[in-house]
Parts: structure tokens; C-alpha cells; sequence
């Protein structure tokens, strides 16, 4: 994928006519699914399903009264319980790494990580959530107090201490939703790294370790140039860059694809993918419209087709430390990350 070279320099406004924001997801994204969304997470057939539960190898579901009538209701643990059960395999092709990073801070790429990852698990995929940000702001918004977590990154990379000891398991409710958390623990990280030899690629090393254990990994990075930064895009699949309708947003593109480009000819090494993310897009505005459709024209293809609508949803759901699925399930905002799960993984 040769694409970096070409994106380091910009212009800013063009106009032209934007692309419509998404369709809504008219059902909502739910906690409880019913029996035949519950069959195809599994990628079997509702027959199969009612097969497996009649002949004893799923347990009978719970019940779920809509109006007069009880219907099956399927919660996230059944989904990992049922994949286990029945030996079914993860519905990935493969494994992914996937970093949320823009070197622009304020782009909402911490809450839209956290929200992804809370979502991905929700699907029943195993789920690891790394805050590299010693702020400890992904570690919050999955429901945690980051200044009492006793293990961070840096226990992994300073003491080679296995990513699965210190990740904190059944974050935000979910048995497959673990959380490798930060705090300010974490500042010496840079220190550290820089005595360690292959320095740039120890965060990869402890990855690797863990091949097998997780569907996803899901990494949030802090908006600035570090080594720490450079160890995770050199152990990622995806790269996600969240950006704002906005021209310092843009110019915070220009940086991160001039410093791809060093990574590139350095390391010859590119992410599998990069995706473009425009986050906190309103259509009512002109400003944000020619900013999305500046975006659009000169990256092109790298642009995801997902919009991150502006919404209140997500500043409610962070002041609780809760996903915006448990806050506000049915907002612009659940639907927008819906379907960056669904453009991402194909689930």
C-alpha cells in the first residue's frame, strides 16, 4: 500500500458537492438481540440454533416479554458462551490491530477508540483495549479509575511482564472485553524505550505474546510525535486517524502522513490500512461541509465512509465513564459507531 508520499502536503479548501451522512441504523444498536441476529453472530442458521438448544449444547435462552408474547433474548455473554460451547471460530479472517491516532489533540479519537472497542465486543469478538496515553482517558471511558490500576504498558515493556497479567479483564460489564489501563505510571515510558534494544519495536514484541488470545486490539494514542507512538504504529493492522472538520485537524493530517512516510522509508513498513474518520460533522454547518468535502477530494480513498455525526450522546455517556450503548443506545452517536464496526471488520 503506497499511498503515504502523496498525502504529506495538502491544500486546504476545495469545494464541491459533499457526500450525504450516513443512513441511520433504524432499529438502534441493543443490548439483547433475538434469536435470529443471535444465530447469524454465530454464522449459523436459526434451525441449527434451535437444534443445538433442543439437544442440550446451548443452554435455553432467557425470556423477553414484547407485548403479550415472550420472545428469546440473547445477552453478550451468550454469544461468547455459545462460541466456546460449540467450537465455532472467530467470525475475522484474522486477527487485528487497530490504532486510533492523530497527532491534533480535541478530535474525540479517545471516546470514539472506547466506544469502538465497548461495541466490538459486544459482537462477542475477544477485545483488548490499550491506553497509551498516560492521561489514562480510554481507561475512564471503559469504566475505570485509572489512578487506582497497579499495572500499566510500562510494567510490559520495562519488566517483560505478559500483556495478559496485567490487563484488567471485564471492562464496562463484558467477560471479553479486557483493558491494558494508564495512569501516570506510565510517563517514563519514553526513558524506558529508548534504553531497550530494537527500541521500536518492543510494544509489537509484547504483542506477539498475546497471538491468539485476542479478535481485536483496539490501541489509543496521545496526539503528539514519541517513541511510543512510533512502537504502535509499527504493531498495528489498521490505522484510524479521527479528524475534525476543521483546519487545524487538517493540518494535523499533513504532519501525520509526512511522518508515515519517514516510518515508510526508515522501516519500510505501511499500516495494512489507513482510514480517514471525519468525527463531529454537521450538516447544518457550511464550514464543516467544505471541510468534509476538502477531506474527501484530496485523500480520497482513504476516507472511511462512516461520519461521526455531532452529537450530544457522547459527551453525556463520558461524563458517566459509561459506553454511549449503555447511556444513549438509540443516538446518531451508537448508530455513527455501528457502522465503523461494521465498515472496519464486516461484522
Amino acid at each position: 500500500m503506497k499511498v503515504v508520499a502523496q498525502y504529506a502536503a495538502p491544500p486546504f479548501m476545495t469545494r464541491r458537492t459533499p457526500a450525504p451522512p450516513p443512513e441511520p441504523n433504524p432499529e438502534g444498536p441493543s443490548g439483547v438481540v433475538g434469536a435470529a441476529e443471535f444465530a447469524r453472530s454465530l454464522g449459523i442458521t436459526r434451525e441449527q440454533l434451535d437444534s443445538h438448544e433442543r439437544d442440550g449444547l446451548l443452554p435455553s435462552p432467557r425470556r423477553r416479554m414484547r407485548g403479550e408474547v415472550a420472545h428469546r433474548a440473547y445477552t453478550v455473554d451468550d454469544l461468547v458462551a455459545a462460541r466456546t460451547a460449540l467450537g465455532l471460530p472467530s467470525p475475522l479472517p484474522s486477527p487485528k490491530r487497530q490504532l486510533f491516532l492523530n497527532f491534533k489533540g480535541g478530535v474525540g479519537k479517545t471516546v470514539i477508540a472506547a466506544n469502538y472497542a465497548y461495541r466490538v465486543a459486544r459482537h462477542g469478538l475477544r477485545v483488548l483495549a490499550i491506553d497509551l496515553d498516560a492521561q489514562g482517558h480510554l481507561t475512564k471511558c471503559l469504566g475505570l479509575e485509572p489512578s487506582t490500576q497497579s499495572g500499566t504498558l510500562l510494567d510490559v515493556l520495562r519488566d517483560r511482564v505478559p500483556i495478559d497479567r496485567i490487563a484488567v479483564r471485564g471492562a464496562a460489564g463484558l467477560p471479553n472485553l479486557d483493558v491494558l489501563p494508564a495512569n501516570l505510571a506510565l510517563s517514563p515510558i519514553e526513558l524506558v524505550l529508548s534504553q531497550k534494544n530494537a527500541r521500536e519495536f518492543q510494544l509489537k514484541k509484547a504483542l506477539d505474546g498475546q497471538v491468539g488470545r485476542y479478535d481485536v486490539v483496539v490501541l489509543d494514542a496521545p496526539p503528539n510525535l514519541s517513541l511510543l507512538n512510533l512502537n504502535a504504529i509499527l504493531a498495528i493492522d489498521d490505522l484510524i486517524v479521527p479528524v475534525l472538520t476543521d483546519f487545524l485537524s487538517y493540518d494535523g493530517l499533513r504532519i501525520l502522513f509526512e511522518n508515515l512516510e519517514t516510518v515508510r522509508e526508515d522501516f519500510g513498513f505501511e499500516p495494512e490500512r489507513i482510514g480517514i474518520l471525519i468525527n463531529g460533522f454537521n450538516a447544518g454547518e457550511s464550514l464543516s461541509q467544505q471541510s468534509r468535502a476538502a477531506i474527501e477530494q484530496f485523500y480520497g480513498e482513504l476516507v472511511l465512509d462512516t461520519v461521526i455525526r455531532k452529537n450530544t450522546a457522547f459527551g453525556l455517556a463520558t461524563a458517566e465513564q459509561k459506553p454511549v450503548f449503555e447511556v444513549a443506545p438509540r443516538s446518531k452517536a451508537a448508530q455513527d459507531i455501528e457502522q465503523l464496526v461494521s465498515e472496519l471488520l464486516g461484522i
